[in-house]
Parts: C-alpha cells; sequence; structure tokens
C-alpha cells in the first residue's frame, strides 16, 4: 500500500533527486575537463600548432602529392578552390569510389619537381620518425614506426 506523503516532502524529495543529478553531472563534467586540460597540457609541450597557406600547400605540391599518393588509389580527390579575388581555401573530397581503377592524373598534369619537393621532404624525416618511435629507459615505445616513418596501427 502506497504511503501518502506531504507536499513539503514530495518537494524535498524531488530537490534531493535533482541536488544528486546534479552532483553526477558536475562530477563528470570536472573529470572530463581535467582530462582535457591534462591532454591540451601535454600536447601544448609538445608542439604548437602551425598552419600552412592552403595556397602554399597547392603550390609546393603537397596537393598533388596527396591526391597521386594516396587519394586517388582510393577513388578519392582533395580539392582547392580558387575565389575570383585570388584566395585559396579547400573545397572538398571528389568521390569516384565507385570507379574500379580509382582516379588518375592525366600525365601531363603531374608536376616531377614538385613530387620531388614532397618526397625530399618525406626522406629527411624518415630517420627521426623512427627515433622517436624507439624505446629509451625512460619511456616505453608508444608511437609505433615503420621503416618507412609511416606510423603503424598498434
Amino acid at each position: 500500500m502506497r504511503r501518502k506523503i506531504s507536499l513539503k516532502e514530495a518537494r524535498q524529495i524531488a530537490l534531493d533527486t535533482l541536488h544528486k543529478a546534479e552532483k553526477e553531472r558536475l562530477d563528470v563534467a570536472e573529470q572530463e575537463a581535467k582530462q582535457s586540460l591534462d591532454y591540451n597540457d601535454s600536447r601544448e609541450n609538445i608542439m604548437s600548432i602551425k598552419r600552412m597557406d592552403i595556397a602554399e600547400f597547392r603550390e609546393k605540391g603537397f596537393l598533388q602529392e596527396a591526391n597521386r599518393l594516396f587519394f586517388h588509389p582510393l577513388g578519392l580527390a582533395l580539392e582547392i578552390v580558387i575565389e575570383d579575388d585570388g584566395t585559396e581555401r579547400l573545397g572538398g573530397i571528389w568521390d569516384y569510389r565507385d570507379d574500379p581503377e580509382g582516379v588518375f592524373f592525366d600525365q601531363s598534369a603531374i608536376d616531377s619537381e614538385k613530387a620531388y619537393f614532397v618526397d625530399e621532404l618525406r626522406q629527411s624525416k624518415i630517420e627521426n620518425r623512427i627515433k622517436a618511435g624507439e624505446p629509451t629507459e625512460d619511456t616505453p615505445a608508444d608511437i609505433l614506426v615503420n621503416s618507412n616513418g609511416i606510423q603503424k596501427l598498434r
């Protein structure tokens, strides 16, 4: 049989329930904020984010090589749009995943100087990337890198 409670008791039960739920929500939010700060602090100690201008990304050959070596074989293409005023921005991803052979550049469109520039930069970083993945007596190897300097999956 149900016990009848007064309006005052009902209000107190409701307030207690709300306070408990709010405290739990605040505890979770506080923990998430702490984890975020810990992560951000550790990332800031490693590096600050620098950004490359989109025009430089295209002009130096990074767009060409990202497309030629990664996106095109998957049937995708990263696009840069050049606006009427000359500014450049990322436009989107072309999607030809349903093409069995993927996407190809016309052979005359591949700029070999850009390809060599990007490859030389990649080659210059391989040794240091491999070393970064080697364990030391202070830290285990938490970044796994193959012989080409590519980060491996765990």
